[in-house]
């Protein structure tokens, strides 16, 4: 039997991405070898609306830039977007991406690859 992520006592097929989308607040593409993923682990995500990192980050800027607008989203988790506190850091080698490729099947083009660096925020 199958768990839902979102549901735990269902008894559906589970969303493949559903620990992503369950605690990953945004990801972000640093520069072509540097990626940041926030996590989200705020207690209360179940009981407001799940805004994107990018409605929340437009909300915010428009808060700072335009003081009279309308606020229209809970910005609980605005610190966590704007200002991520980073929490690990580690390196996808060459070698780590060749086996990964070699586990699912998939060309790995060696001679272009770039060492990844990964950094989880919270």
């Amino acid at each position: 039997m199958e768990i839902d992520l979102y549901h735990p006592h269902s008894t559906k097929q589970p969303s493949k991405n559903a620990l992503i989308d369950e605690f990953v607040l945004q990801a972000v593409e640093l520069d072509d070898n540097t990626f940041n993923f926030t996590l989200n682990l705020d207690a209360r995500r179940d009981s407001h609306p799940n805004f994107t990192a990018s409605q929340i980050a437009l909300q915010s800027y428009r808060e700072k830039n335009f003081p009279d607008a309308p606020s229209c989203i809970d910005c609980a988790l605005t610190d966590h977007i704007l200002n991520p506190k980073e929490l690990l850091r580690f390196t996808i080698t060459r070698e780590m991406a060749a086996a990964y490729c070699k586990e699912i099947g998939l060309k790995f083009f060696g001679k272009k690859w770039h060492d990844k660096t990964v950094i989880i925020s919270i």
